[in-house]
């Protein structure tokens, strides 16, 4: 199965009901209208989220939100998120687009960038698309999509980046075009003026101005900080001594603040928002499947959410449902910090029960990630062999690798991870190593008894050595092992029918080579009825299909080439001509 996406990442995050106005950064906002890039960029509580999504809804802006994670360093998780945000407000976008990458590995993305930046062009109103969490990107491949759009966006679509440090895009070359809106914390600070608006209207305590003054001395201006402060002086009767007692770094000051804001809080409460920490994202069933319940206080996990919600005890809705929540991200590390020093022996469990969830629901890199906290690599290794092929026929082979890797460990026993490593080593380019991977599968499989299992895993070891053969320009080795592999893959598995149908293809390169145009017909015809099966488009097909005598020729004019490797080049860039025309 396609793993599922998060729907909450495309959620724009709800109005705060504590708002302060703050006009003076809305002016510098309004010129991201004729800009190209958008960037707020301060360490974490400095209200970037608020400041961006409050002014969008109040300027009455066209506008599509994704939230970022790690997991979007993935170049087809990423692409995935990004253009079911794009399709929100430019139906037009098909989410299709995708198919030809995972049809076809060799496929370039800038084909891909070029036909979805057409599409956008085709729509006549402006629009904002906020990348919110942007810090969390760091894939060269993932920035360099990032940096080819900013260079060709169409004048009606503008991008805003919220994040905690620079991004390493082009930003010195904007800034000079006069193409960049930078706001940093020094803007995002609260004012003395701000806070009194903060402290006194929206939370009810009524400072004295010597008492705010003190905070924006103490604070520097932090929104968190000072939100956090403000939890812990409601309800206080001396709040000039808190106020003077308000002292210390950032981190220092909010376990202090924390600290003190647990300690007003029902043991219910307390006990529900330590164990809950662990999740970065929260919803009632996960909640329940959690936190330990006991016989007088079950655990009603909606309520309690609504009711933290209330309290403002840094729980943000995701949607307007009211679904799915999160905490602030300062908020939960420090609640992690304190289940850690509190409950240590509570922790494997809580991690076991969310993994099961996870699963149950179809988020496996959760899953996975939850079992390796929970301390049973071996489970995890388990989820990996079992979804690792849903995966790699997605075309996800960024995240595929990542699990792999964190759980390298169990591959001396699961020889299916190395099968799999293998191919996300040889899609990505780096053969020399998938080869090495290659010869421990073997190993591997070679100590196991001949069952069917290990046949279909031998088909894969073939295929793969085939297509590397294939790349590069080896042809009748290439030939052979598609052979082998042909001969050993069963015909009834998903995974084996699209590794089956590759398998066919790389016979049809042979023939294709050699001259032999029907043989290769045919191979590539057999090779579209396992395509058609596994509901992918076979690219190499529409090349002789739909090409007819134009295409060879262009083919096989081959004295404006002088290697097989160039040929080949010349062909994918026809294949990829033909997809965006079908």
């Amino acid at each position: 199965m396609v793993p599922t996406l998060l729907t909450t990442k495309l959620y724009v995050p709800p109005p705060c009901p504590t708002l302060v106005g703050r006009p003076r950064l809305t002016v510098d906002l309004s010129k991201a209208l004729t800009r190209r890039l958008t960037l707020v960029s301060a360490p974490a509580g400095y209200g970037k989220t608020t400041l961006v999504s409050s002014w969008l809804r109040e300027a009455n802006i066209t506008f599509t939100w994704l939230s970022l994670d790690e997991g979007d360093n993935d170049p087809i998780r990423f692409l995935q998120y990004f253009l079911s945000a794009l399709h929100t407000i430019v139906p037009t976008v098909r989410l299709d687009l995708l198919d030809m990458l995972r049809g076809m590995p060799t496929t370039p993305i800038e084909a891909l960038l070029n036909r979805l930046i057409n599409e956008v062009a085709e729509k006549a109103a402006p629009f904002m698309l906020v990348l919110d969490d942007f810090h969390v990107i760091h894939a060269p491949p993932v920035l360099e999509m990032l940096a080819f759009l900013l260079d060709h966006l169409p004048p009606q679509m503008h991008l805003i980046c919220l994040c905690r440090a620079d991004p390493p895009l082009p930003l010195a070359r904007l800034r000079v075009h006069e193409q960049l809106v930078d706001i940093r914390a020094e803007q995002l600070r609260f004012t003395l003026d701000e806070i009194a608006v903060f402290l006194n209207r929206m939370m009810g305590l009524n400072l004295l101005a010597d008492d705010l003054s003190a905070m924006e001395a103490r604070t520097e201006g932090w929104i968190a900080g000072l939100q956090l402060a403000a939890l812990s002086l409601q309800g206080r009767q001396n709040t000039h001594d808190f106020v003077a007692a308000f002292t210390g770094s950032h981190a220092y000051i909010m376990d202090y603040l924390t600290e003190e804001v647990l300690k007003l809080q029902p043991e219910s409460v307390r006990s529900f928002l330590l164990q809950t920490s662990i999740l970065d994202r929260l919803c009632s069933p996960l909640c329940e499947a959690i936190v330990e319940a006991n016989q007088t206080s079950p655990v009603e996990g909606q309520a309690m959410l609504e009711a933290l919600e209330r309290m403002n005890l840094f729980v943000i809705p995701l949607d307007d449902e009211r679904r799915w929540y999160r905490y602030h991200h300062l908020f939960a590390d420090v609640l992690n910090r304190r289940l850690e020093h509190l409950f240590p022996q509570r922790l494997a469990d809580l991690h076991r029960r969310a993994s099961q969830w996870y699963d149950q629901n179809g988020f496996i890199a959760e899953a996975a990630h939850h079992a390796l906290l929970a301390g049973d690599p071996d489970h995890a290794a388990q989820l990996v062999v079992q979804h690792g092929r849903s995966l790699l026929m997605s075309g996800e082979v960024v995240t595929l690798l990542n699990l792999i890797e964190a759980v390298e460990p169990q591959a001396r026993t699961h020889p299916w991870l190395a099968v799999q490593k293998a191919w996300v080593l040889t899609l990505t380019g780096r053969l020399d190593q998938a080869e090495q991977v290659l010869d421990m599968a073997e190993q591997l499989i070679a100590a196991q008894p001949p069952t069917s299992e290990a046949k279909a895993l031998l088909g894969c070891v073939a295929a793969a050595r085939a297509h590397r053969a294939n790349l590069q320009g080896e042809t009748c080795l290439a030939a052979d092992f598609a052979r082998q592999s042909l001969a050993q893959l069963p015909k009834d598995d998903p995974l084996s029918q699209i590794i089956g149908s590759l398998a066919i293809s790389i016979l049809g390169d042979a023939s294709w080579m050699q001259g032999d145009l029907e043989e290769a017909r045919q191979a590539y015809l057999e090779a579209a009825a396992f395509f058609a099966v596994a509901k992918f488009r076979n690219v190499k097909l529409g090349q002789i299909l739909y090409g007819g005598d134009d295409l060879s020729a262009a083919a096989w004019d081959n004295r404006k080439w002088h290697s097989r490797a160039e040929i080949r080049k010349n062909l994918v860039e026809i294949s990829i001509r033909i997809c965006l025309s079908l």
